[in-house]
């Protein structure tokens, strides 16, 4: 809904907010009657309360009374809430919201005329009439008028834009020495020594494409750049976190290898610190056992003699001491033996001590470096990561059947796939894990399929357009059959009430179609040759508006901007007899480059961006899920028909880096 500009009326001007300078929002009054939108009166007294300049109250910003503060306990982030509302502006708001709709000029004479043009320059609303007045004058005559659906458009349009900002004049002049746009007193005053100082309606008509097209060249061109940048340093932000996490992880496995080793190292250390120490208690008993039969032995030797010597004549000491001489002697060599034998068992570690122990052990360290890169030299963001997640053989299910030929493919709202078998005239519908769920056989060939959901699957097969309801067991029932006044073949959705269509047996490639089966031609100056079937694919990408067809007869591509209408023709010696092509991930296109292996990736602007490798002959269609997750590709080469699903994505580690992030930012 368009809302009025200050300038618009001088009666509008008591509708703007003196702070914001636009349209009341939820108007409050000050004591002093002074009205400010709610937002703006809450950020006032919220300043006031950061400077300190609460004490009495709320100072206007206009006429600087203060409305006293309430005497509840309302906290000051409310009080603008707790203003009383002005009511009687508040409805002539909603009045002039009302009046929004109607021509402004009618309305200065209390006139209620609907507005159907817009002028840019005037911002004013016009009716039938008053744009034919308005047009009478002659000043007014270059004014740029619109259809009032169109203002939403062009509200950023500068209204000053034509102003020369130092004279304040028109700009009606160019001086193409120095490349200066000039007013009246410009081009006097600093360029009346130039030599080629022109008016620029002279030179605007036959300036203005190619100028236009070469400035919005350099636009893409700059702003896929700093895509790419934005999108090279995500990446390096987090293949950067990936390597620290992968850093981390190898210290702890080290950590725990170590530590293992400690482990292993301490339990065998302990098992042979015990066979040692029981071998040498073993050894220590018998040594103390033979000690103490010595202390024995040499304790009753003490006893003999002193018996002896207390009780015994002179004849029977001496016989005694003999006696005990004799045993000493033969104990004395005994002990002797016993003595040069003794051992005992000292046990130490090679890497007892800490610093010894860890001695062959590494410290890890982080080593880092800038590395300078070229802008030019950053990969474009818009190449893919393809993984193969599922293939099935594609082969004839009868006898009597032959090889299958998907013409045209589509991914249904469950996951599963929807596919045309042209050689087989059938439908066949598969769940997830490719298998063949539900088939339905028509009595003439199919060409094409698009899935807008379960209840709403359409089928070309030249004059008809045929639609089909798959419902949650998979069974595909024919609903209706709309005659086509064309025939066409490949089908993509333009908006909700239209196809795109390829045709053949015609001078176009392509059409637009109602859902009714009404052809439309594309405002597009299309190849004027015959187009027969099997020449052509096309696909149309419904949020750029640009149309791509494959040429497979002279190995081209034609991609067509619906909306800025220009044109783009391109050969490539990547892409060989280039047949199925669709919408893929950040505005490309891919083409299946039947005469190779490859899959092709090529950009709106007729750029091959890469090639992809896929594990079948001669690729014939594809198609991709509606989020960009997946594609399925299918060829045709006989005795070797297959199809494959790959996941899609941005990044060789893309879930990887995520998990790895979310990992790491735990420490």
């Amino acid at each position: 809904m368009d809302t009025l500009h200050p300038s618009d009326s001088r009666v509008n001007m008591g509708l703007c907010c003196c702070i914001c300078l636009e349209q009341y929002r939820d108007p409050r009054t000050l004591a002093c009657a002074h009205t400010f939108c709610q937002s703006c009166i809450d950020q006032h007294i919220l300043k006031q309360k950061d400077e300190d300049h609460l004490k009495k109250g709320i100072e206007c910003p206009l006429c600087r009374k203060v409305t006293p503060k309430l005497e509840n306990e309302v906290p000051v982030e409310e009080w603008s809430k707790s203003l009383p509302v002005n009511y009687a502006l508040q409805d002539a708001i909603e009045a002039q919201i009302v009046d929004n709709d109607l021509c402004t000029v009618c309305i200065l004479k209390a006139k209620h005329t609907p507005a159907t043009k817009y002028c840019i320059q005037c911002k004013r609303r016009l009716c039938s009439d008053c744009e034919i007045t308005h047009n009478i004058f002659e000043h007014l005559k270059i004014h740029k008028i619109v259809r009032i659906d169109d203002t939403e458009k062009i509200k950023t349009f500068p209204a000053d834009l034509d102003q020369c900002t130092t004279h304040g004049k028109p700009i009606e002049f160019y001086c193409e020495d120095e490349h200066k746009l000039c007013c009246s007193s410009c081009a006097i005053i600093k360029h009346r020594k130039c030599h080629e100082v022109v008016e620029i309606s002279d030179i605007a008509a036959k300036n203005n494409v190619e100028k236009e097209k070469s400035l919005l060249s350099r636009i893409k061109e700059l702003q896929l750049q700093s895509v790419n940048i934005d999108f090279f340093f995500d990446q390096k932000e987090k293949e950067l976190d990936r390597k620290l996490k992968e850093i981390d992880d190898n210290i702890v496995i080290e950590q725990d290898k170590i530590i293992n080793m400690l482990k292993e190292s301490r339990a065998r250390v302990l098992k042979e610190a015990m066979v040692l120490r029981d071998r040498a208690t073993e050894q220590y008993t018998s040594y103390k056992m033979q000690c103490q039969d010595i202390k024995k032995s040499m304790v009753l030797s003490f006893k003999r003699i002193d018996i002896a010597r207390k009780f015994g004549t002179s004849a029977q000491l001496f016989i005694a001491l003999h006696e005990e001489e004799t045993k000493l002697t033969e104990e004395t060599a005994k002990c002797d033996d016993f003595f040069k034998q003794l051992e005992y068992l000292d046990v130490t570690s090679e890497n007892a001590n800490t610093s010894s122990c860890f001695e062959e052990v590494k410290q890890c360290e982080l080593r880092s470096q800038d590395i300078k890169i070229d802008a030019n030299q950053i990969p474009d963001h818009r190449i893919i990561k393809m993984e193969k997640v599922k293939s099935v053989d594609l082969k004839s299910s009868l006898e009597n059947e032959s090889e299958p030929l998907y013409t045209g493919l589509d991914f249904l709202p469950n996951g599963g796939l929807i596919a045309v078998d042209n050689a087989n005239k059938k439908i066949v519908v598969m769940n997830e894990d490719l298998e063949i769920t539900k088939t339905y056989i028509h009595d003439t060939v199919l060409l094409d399929v698009l899935c807008i959901s379960m209840e709403n699957v359409f089928v070309t097969n030249g004059p008809e357009l045929l639609t089909f309801d798959v419902n949650d067991d998979d069974i595909c029932s024919r609903m209706n059959t709309i005659e086509i006044p064309q025939v066409v073949d490949s089908l993509s959705e333009y908006n909700n009430d239209m196809f795109v269509v390829g045709t053949y047996a015609s001078n176009k490639p392509a059409a637009l179609m109602y859902k009714n089966g009404e052809i439309k031609d594309f405002d597009v100056n299309f190849p004027d040759k015959e187009w027969k079937l099997g020449d052509s694919f096309n696909a149309f990408d419904k949020e750029t508006g640009v149309l791509a067809i494959t040429d497979a007869e002279e190995n081209k591509i034609y991609i067509y901007d619906t909306i800025q209408k220009s044109q783009i023709v391109f050969q490539d010696e990547r892409i060989k007899t280039p047949t199925g092509i669709a919408p893929g991930l950040e505005s490309t296109f891919f083409i299946c480059s039947h005469g190779t292996g490859k899959i092709v990736q090529i950009s709106q602007d007729g750029a091959v961006l890469h090639t992809y490798e896929i594990d079948m002959h001669d690729p014939y269609t594809l198609c991709f899920s509606k989020d960009k997750t997946f594609l399925a590709v299918a060829n045709y080469t006989v005795g070797a028909s297959k199809l494959h699903i790959y996941r899609v994505s941005h990044s060789n580690h893309h879930q990887q880096q995520q998990n790895n992030i979310t990992e790491f930012q735990k420490y």
